[in-house]
């Protein structure tokens, strides 16, 4: 289900597949895959993603979908919420186009009647995390980083280009996925949801910087944005489909500085889980290649 989105873009199983690869090979992601699967960032990757294909697929622009599809989206919203409580910025994207939907006249009672009952699931699926909440804590909200969004400060340039796990200083593939998407959104009649992705992306990144400890402590990389890996895999597809029209100097150029990033993230990586750099503090490319090459040389 997870190769859906890029498949429908790319029209072809395999190439969704490599766009997989290339983008979990390449990211953070690969770490809370296969080193630390345990925590919960893999499975908030899965549970927005089902939300999104759910919605996208089953629901908007389907006038015939049946009320089973409503009671899952409602059910998989309240899930990934209770995952990680910032996955509710993933509602901007079906409450922008429900909006659209009204503004366009393709709704009715009846529809309204099942986005009403979504509505009801949602909390549904959030329920059993309110209620252990009250149980352990007395409170039906809890968090632990609730201390430290207690003084707001936006730390979003820090966060994104920072050595310290920065977004795109610690994985640079993924500027790949934001060009990718800048070119789609020259095509007119996806813009919409191209920049409901965008939105959801830069509130979500809004809220992360807010957050005391913007880094993620001993994160690999900018692990918080693990509930977003749907968004840069769907960039990631869009530049794919951008190459395979394009001249081959800049194809091959391309596919090489790919390959690139993705062989020193596995060097990263490699550096990360043997102890070879610091956990927490800033980074730079340099030490984490000196490291790397010292392991070798004893």
């Amino acid at each position: 289900m997870i190769r859906r989105p890029p498949r429908s873009t790319l029209s072809s199983s395999s190439a969704a597949s490599d766009v997989y690869k290339r983008q979990v090979f390449g990211s953070f992601l690969i770490q809370y895959l296969s080193v630390e699967p345990s925590m919960s960032h893999s499975a908030s990757f899965f549970t927005t993603t089902a939300f999104v294909f759910v919605y996208l697929k089953k629901i908007y622009k389907n006038n015939q979908a049946g009320l089973a599809w409503f009671i899952l989206f409602g059910l998989l919203g309240g899930l990934m919420c209770s995952i990680r409580y910032q996955n509710i910025f993933w509602f901007i994207l079906p409450l922008i186009l429900f909006i659209n939907e009204i503004r366009l006249n393709r709704f009715d009672f009846n529809r309204f009647g099942k986005y009403a009952l979504a509505f009801l699931f949602v909390f549904v699926g959030f329920s059993p995390t309110i209620i252990a909440s009250l149980v352990r804590y007395g409170v039906p909200f809890f968090t632990q980083q609730a201390a430290l969004v207690s003084e707001v400060k936006f730390s979003i340039i820090e966060m994104l280009f920072s050595f310290r796990h920065g977004l795109f200083t610690a994985t640079p593939i993924i500027l790949f996925s934001m060009f990718g998407f800048i070119k789609r959104s020259y095509k007119q009649d996806e813009l919409l949801i191209v920049l409901c992705f965008l939105l959801v992306f830069f509130v979500s990144a809004l809220f992360n910087s807010t957050i005391g400890d913007w880094w993620a402590g001993d994160s690999f990389g900018a692990r918080r944005f693990a509930n977003l890996f749907l968004i840069l895999v769907l960039g990631f597809s869009y530049l794919m489909l951008y190459l395979k029209k394009a001249a081959v100097p800049i194809k091959t150029i391309a596919y090489m500085l790919i390959g690139f990033l993705i062989l020193f993230n596995m060097i990263y990586l490699f550096t990360y889980n043997f102890a070879l750099i610091s956990r927490s503090d800033a980074v730079s490319y340099l030490e984490i290649i000196k490291s790397f090459l010292s392991f070798f040389r004893g």
